[in-house]
């Protein structure tokens, strides 16, 4: 199979606390051998330390980039899928800086977008965290998934809940 390039964006903004933890859960990810792993940090203008812990921890072929001016949460997403598109990138995930991934979330996200072609959009389970993302000792939903209502109005799947319901099988769901 042919590398592929899966970039893995991070938009800070005062997140020196949580950016650590999440860009050490993306380096211990367990790719396939033919995933070519790049993080992207850009800061969108921090006051705290964010931007120099990122560029002190990242090293080639990451990279980390400081807008200087806050152009919001989306728009410096966009300035990153827009960058990572024009490098030839075929996943992108898009993560906040106060997440931490599972050692194996990225290879189950590719594998599902490898056998589902006809999908655009993936997203994993999301738990919620302590406040220097550890696991919790009681397993709490943040979002499996979005379900729209019949009045338009769009909730997390089980957010709040404690995990009891199987979330491990893929489905499909709005958002």
């Amino acid at each position: 199979m042919p590398v592929k390039l899966f970039v893995c964006y991070i938009v800070s903004y005062n997140s020196a606390q949580t950016l650590r933890p999440c860009i050490e859960s993306v380096l211990k990810q367990k790719l396939p051998e033919w995933i070519k792993l790049q993080i992207v940090v850009t800061d969108n203008a921090s006051s705290d330390a964010s931007f120099s812990i990122a560029c002190n921890f990242l090293h080639k072929p990451h990279s980390c980039i400081r807008n200087d001016v806050n152009m919001g949460f989306s728009g410096a997403h966009n300035q990153g899928i827009s960058n990572a598109l024009a490098e030839g990138a075929a996943y992108i995930l898009l993560l906040n800086p106060d997440a931490a991934l599972e050692e194996n979330s990225l290879e189950k996200l590719i594998l599902a977008a490898e056998l589902h072609t006809e999908a655009g959009m993936f997203s994993p389970l999301l738990l919620r965290a302590s406040a220097d993302l550890k696991p919790l000792q009681e397993k709490l939903v943040d979002a499996a998934g979005m379900y729209i209502t019949p009045s338009i109005r769009h909730f997390d799947r089980g957010s709040n809940q404690v995990l009891k319901k199987d979330y491990s099988q893929a489905e499909y769901v709005f958002g």
